[in-house]
């Protein structure tokens, strides 16, 4: 096997191994940094902060942070975007774009005409006119699923002041994360399907992709529960980022009868057939503010200094709560770089590769 220049190989399925005896392959789990680093603190953001969002390095800030509230006894989820200087505190400026209540001085940068959920973000700075782009779910007036359901694009110059495309894109969602980065050179969409309950008899994960952001592939089935999960287990949503030849999954695992959501690892070569890394979550419950739900952003993890951060979306309670109960805020998880898998040994412990040729 030829080996390409400078990219590490992971050892996450036994591709590269000829001969192993006394080991084991143990997944890692990312440990949650103990406290939020953005809460509801703002009139305009109700008490549920969503991470149906993206984080972006590399903006003139020098990270962005686009995330989503809640505020369903008022009035229809916003975009909202707080900036960094290191990525690991924020500020929620006061950008002077969007009227909230005879105000602009907010960091709100849509406020949408109708429902809307699971805005991801991508930038490409190479495109001159229009380097932020936007996917999000937007429900119609009638009926589920009649016209005017389904995932719609935006456009920006800056990432402040958006267009709405017309739509939808796609009929699909709502639970949806558009990749940040272009595998292939296309835009990939993970999603759900609109009969995928009739289909799957569970919440599971489609795929669409597209080369232009316009049109769109139909959606193609990737992951639905197995006989590997709990019988209450339904695949809520995945946020979807490429490493190394690999793409990695961020799957939202809804255990139904208690209605808690963690996040856990699945990892594919091709975006299509993946695997579960493991049977433990990849980011547990662990504090009160995340012991119901651990939503990731868009995007994957950011890199700083030696470490992968992968902020999630945290809530104190989940689907069914009062207005009295609602808590939502947003921290971070964090893993040694590429640090997801181990082959640990015994006394006696082998491992012999199949022949491999270096650059």
């Amino acid at each position: 096997m030829l080996l390409p220049l400078n990219v590490p190989q992971f050892f996450f399925d036994d591709a590269l191994i000829a001969h192993q005896q006394k080991l084991a392959r143990r997944w890692l789990p990312a440990a949650v940094f103990p406290k939020p680093v953005l809460e509801p603190d703002q009139p305009w953001e109700g008490r549920q902060l969503a991470l149906f969002g993206t984080v972006i390095p590399g903006t003139p800030e020098g990270y962005r942070l686009y995330y989503s509230c809640f505020t369903p006894a008022e009035e229809h989820a916003k975009l909202l975007l707080a900036t960094s200087a290191d990525g690991l505190h924020w500020e929620k400026p006061a950008l002077g774009v969007v009227e909230w209540r005879g105000s602009t001085a907010n960091n709100i940068v849509v406020n949408p005409d109708r429902p809307h959920d699971s805005p991801s973000v991508i930038y490409e700075p190479e495109d001159a006119d229009f380097p932020y782009k936007l996917i999000t779910f937007h429900s119609g007036g009638g009926p589920a699923w009649t016209e005017g359901w389904g995932l719609y694009g935006y456009r920006s110059a800056d990432g402040l002041r958006w267009e709405r495309l017309p739509g939808p894109l796609v009929v699909a969602g709502d639970r949806t994360n558009l990749m940040a980065t272009r595998p292939g050179g296309q835009y990939l969409v993970y999603t759900r399907h609109p009969e995928m309950m009739s289909r799957c008899n569970a919440r599971s994960i489609y795929v669409t992709e597209s080369a232009d952001f316009h049109t769109w592939s139909e959606l193609q089935l990737v992951l639905t529960p197995d006989l590997d999960d709990a019988p209450d287990v339904e695949y809520y949503g995945m946020s979807v980022f490429a490493r190394h030849g690999w793409l990695f999954g961020l799957m939202e695992y809804w255990h139904a009868d208690i209605d808690t959501i963690e996040t856990r690892l699945f990892v594919s070569r091709d975006g299509k057939r993946w695997q579960r890394a493991g049977h433990q979550p990849f980011i547990a419950p662990t504090y009160d503010w995340n012991r119901t739900w651990s939503g990731c952003a868009s995007n994957g993890p950011i890199l700083i200094n030696d470490s992968m951060l992968f902020y999630f979306g945290g809530r104190w309670t989940s689907h069914h709560y009062s207005a009295g109960q609602q808590w939502g805020v947003i921290g971070y998880a964090s893993l040694p770089i590429d640090q997801f898998c181990a082959l640990e040994a015994t006394n006696g412990g082998i491992l012999d590769t199949v022949p491999l040729t270096w650059p």
